[in-house]
């Protein structure tokens, strides 16, 4: 296929050129143009093989417009004319036209003729065209390498006779003869003697067919250097018709292997008498290739006996992948030092330090090994790290022991506070009135001893979480002064607040732990002084930029020594004075007060003079914060009417089901009940109450795992029920996605403080009566809960003696198979109901056996106990309907 352009504004032309070129014998595809100027906007998009032109163009010549295109010397052009012209076929084909046709003489046969021909044309001159591109490239590269390389190249004919030279050969002859040979001169006539009398015996071999390499060494004067060349002849038709001279100045480098050689040299002398091992290894296959008798020594083996083992051979097999992988970091600059260990031919295992350095030797790759023993220092590092394993276990053995020291001291303490707080309600007189004011006292004072263990080892535990908000300074440090005020004045002085206008109104920041620095720190004041005054003082210091408060507390106290001052914040650190012995403490106060400091990014110093009184300065930054509206987990809070409230129960006790359906009824708000945590899900799916009261422990599936089931699609309120109410249960409580707490046994107040955190709505809270008959039961948990209910109440006995009974069963039971979990799962559930019966013993009895701390002679009392509960309870129902 030929793709041909016509160039014709005559119509009967067109056709027939049209008609001769159809009875051609090729395959075609024809492009018409009318006019020059169409036929060059063709020529921009298509290529052709053949253009035929009408020579009658008013608008200029085709062969112009083939100019145009840089196309006349690749595309054949026949011009056609009206009219046979010498002038015209002359001109044409001077121009670059490949023939000229008269119109009148076209043909089928000449066209076909023509094409042909021109096709034939066309192909031999593109060869040529071809074959000149690259003999011009072949001669240009040739010249470029020449001229650009860095040896010097020259050629001689069999008779001596300079054939060629390039500038570098020319300029370092030049350097030592007195001219440089011209083209066609006899090359040795005109050489300096230095050359001639090494090249050419080196000449007169190779014209016998010899190819010769060598390195020669020459001396001009004091000037010393050396060439390297390669000599070839140059063959035609199996004869020697010259010789190809290349050479090279290799000065630096024949200077640089005679260093090489001496450092060498060095090198072996260094290698072979060091102290330290060292060992070569190959880059390529990590095989010795050459070790010092230090290194040999160091393994137990013969120098001979290691060369040529892979260096893995060496290190024990257990250590290969960790050899690589630190190798590999090593190299890459990851890893200061690279520790490994070594294999001794008695199979001993030695841990090394290496270092390793990359050279070549005997021009290969290689890897040198310096090996240094360090078995000391790992003998050393392992007791330093046994002993800080030690230290930490006895830190933590120490949190541990506190914290559970503190938690078994609260349970008990709870309950004597409580009972003394119920018995101050009873007629007592004046002297019984003091006696519990003294235990009540006395149980607030261990508190916060207590209080205090377990803050010191939130902190060393880093368990202590800062909760910061908005809160206003002023309520808060009066609150405070407060506090103290009444102390101070028994001692006889003063407490004195001066408070900066400069600070904020409100501040940012955890409002529980600064009123504690604050009261650890008056507190400490006023213990240690007996007469003058107090003052706190609060202060705004900085700019905007970095906002701090200061806070001084100055006593007119004791003081304290100077060297007692470095030790003040240390844990269980007391002054010790005479003064100071006849005070309480721990010596925990103000250890406590300086890790919150630094918690809340703040610092404390002291500062004091004995006889004369002490001051605590603390500073602490006033956290920039937007202010926005508190509120709690649910967003903002719902404008509901209690009846408008619908809530789900998930709870396992009757009783505390009886107990929270109780107060809902009474405060108008809807609810259902789900018997456990898996019931409580699937209700969930179609009911849509506005809050849920979880029970964390329920068979099936507990609180926590049904709250995050729960929130994988509902966002619902969930407010957790327990009796646990240590702060870390709320937390875990919270983590798992609830919203909120009610302690067991909860009473109206705290379920209605509850539902005010989620919701806004008018509580309907029936008044409760008490009557004489109420009092004679002493059950004022159960009186609370049933607010002059007696229906209610009998209810309440009624499924307690019911519940109790069947535990009672079960709990027999699993004293004989010795199932813990069993029992722990009855204490749990009985538990509410015996803080409701004011069960005291049965009620500690019952926390100990779920925390699963109960003795064996307490297990088997349970039982006993429970029945005599269960009776108390029939004999008391029994009265009390009577009575009322």
């Amino acid at each position: 296929m030929i793709n041909i352009l016509y160039i014709e504004e005559n119509t009967n032309d067109q056709i027939i050129f049209t008609d001769h070129l159809a009875d051609c014998k090729i395959e075609y595809e024809l492009t018409h143009c009318a006019s020059l100027e169409s036929a060059s906007e063709v020529l921009r998009m298509s290529k052709f093989d053949l253009i035929f032109c009408s020579y009658e163009f008013t608008e200029g010549s085709v062969i112009d417009l083939l100019e145009q295109h840089n196309l006349i010397e690749e595309i054949p052009l026949v011009v056609l004319s009206i009219k046979g012209n010498v002038k015209k076929t002359r001109d044409s084909l001077k121009n670059g036209a490949f023939d000229f046709l008269s119109k009148k003489d076209l043909n089928t046969p000449i066209l076909d003729r023509i094409i042909t021909n021109s096709l034939r044309a066309t192909k031999e001159n593109k060869l040529r065209l071809d074959l000149e591109r690259r003999l011009d490239s072949i001669y240009a590269n040739t010249r470029t390498i020449l001229e650009n390389t860095t040896d010097g190249i020259w050629s001689l004919d069999d008779t001596g006779k300079l054939l060629i030279m390039n500038s570098i050969a020319k300029d370092n002859i030049k350097e030592h003869s007195a001219k440089c040979p011209a083209i066609g001169e006899y090359f040795f006539d005109h050489i300096s003697p230095l050359f001639r009398k090494i090249w050419l015996p080196l000449y007169e071999k190779v014209l016998k067919g010899e190819d010769i390499v060598t390195v020669d060494e020459y001396l001009d004067g004091d000037y010393q250097f050396f060439l390297e060349m390669a000599i070839t002849p140059i063959i035609s038709n199996t004869e020697t018709v010259g010789v190809s001279f290349v050479a090279r100045n290799v000065t630096e480098r024949e200077l640089a292997d005679s260093k090489v050689r001496e450092s060498e040299k060095n090198f072996r002398s260094v290698f072979t008498n060091s102290e330290v091992p060292i060992m070569l290894v190959s880059v390529s296959d990590n095989k010795i290739i050459d070790l010092n008798n230090a290194s040999a020594l160091l393994h137990d083996f013969d120098e001979s006996q290691l060369m040529g083992k892979e260096i893995f051979d060496v290190i024990p097999q257990i250590h290969h992948d960790k050899f690589k992988k630190d190798f590999k970091n090593y190299k890459a600059g990851h890893l200061a030092t690279l520790d490994s260990h070594i294999l001794t031919s008695k199979q001993d295992i030695i841990p090394v330090q290496i270092s390793v350095t990359e050279i070549f030797y005997k021009e290969k790759q290689c890897y040198l090994f310096f090996l240094y023993d360090i078995s000391v220092r790992v003998e050393t590092e392992n007791k330093l790290k046994q002993a800080r394993e030690l230290a930490e276990k006895s830190a933590q053995f120490k949190s541990l022991f506190l914290a559970n020291m503190s938690h078994e001291i609260r349970t008990p303490m709870n309950a004597m506070l409580g009972f003394a707080d119920l018995l101050k309600k009873t007629p007592l007189n004046e002297e019984q009135q003091e006696y519990i004011d003294i235990i009540r006292n006395s149980g607030n004072d261990l508190l916060v001893i207590i209080n205090d263990i377990l803050d010191l080892t939130k902190i060393e535990a880093g368990k202590l979480k800062l909760r910061p908000k908005h809160f206003s300074l002023v309520e808060m440090v009066n609150r405070v002064i407060k506090l103290h005020k009444n102390k101070a004045k028994e001692k006889g002085f003063g407490l004195l607040l001066e408070l900066d206008t400069a600070l904020p109104d409100e501040v940012y920041l955890d409002d529980i732990r600064l009123s504690q620095v604050l009261n650890n720190l008056i507190s400490n004041a006023i213990k240690f002084t007996e007469k003058g005054e107090i003052k706190l003082l609060l202060k705004r210091i900085g700019d905007d930029e970095s906002e701090s408060m200061m806070i001084l507390v100055r006593d007119s106290g004791i003081g304290i020594p100077n060297v007692e001052l470095e030790t003040i914040f240390e844990n269980f650190n007391q002054v010790d004075s005479s003064l100071q012995r006849k005070q309480s403490g721990t010596g925990l106060g103000l250890s406590i007060v300086h890790q919150l400091c630094e918690l809340m990014n703040g610092s404390i110093v002291a500062r004091s003079t004995v006889g004369v009184g002490s001051e605590f300065e603390v500073i602490l930054p006033l956290n920039k914060h937007e202010h926005v509206e508190e509120s709690d987990n649910s967003g903002v809070k719902k404008q509901i009417l209690s009846d408008e409230l619908n809530i789900l129960i998930c709870e396992d006790n009757p009783i505390n089901v009886k107990l929270a359906t109780k107060i809902l009824d009474e405060l108008g708000i809807n609810y259902r009940v789900a018997n456990n945590g898996k019931e409580g899900v699937e209700m969930l799916r179609t009911y849509t109450p506005d809050a849920v009261f979880m029970d964390l422990q329920m068979p099936e599936m507990n609180g926590y795992e049904a709250t995050r089931q729960i929130r994988e699609f509902s966002n619902i309120p969930i407010i957790a029920m327990s009796a646990h109410v240590m702060e870390e249960e709320q937390n875990k409580c919270l983590e798992a996605g609830m919203n909120g707490f009610i302690p067991k046994p909860f009473q109206g107040e705290d379920i209605i403080l509850a539902l005010q955190s989620q919701f806004s709505f008018d509580k309907k809270a029936a008044a409760a009566s008490k009557t004489d008959k109420w009092k004679n039961l002493n059950m004022p948990g159960l009186t609370n809960l049933s607010r002059g209910d007696v229906e209610f109440a009998v209810s309440l006995f009624d499924i307690f003696m019911e519940q109790a009974n069947s535990d009672h069963e079960a709990f027999l039971a699993s004293l004989i198979s010795n199932n813990l979990d069993v029992q722990a799962s009855i204490a749990h559930r009985l538990l509410p109901s015996f803080m409701t019966f004011n069960f005291v013993q049965l009620q500690i009895m019952a926390e100990k056996i779920e925390a699963d701390k109960a003795s064996d002679e307490e297990r088997t009392k349970f039982p006993l106990y429970l029945q005599m509960a269960i009776a108390e309870i029939a004999e008391k129902r029994s009265s009390f309907i009577k009575s009322n």
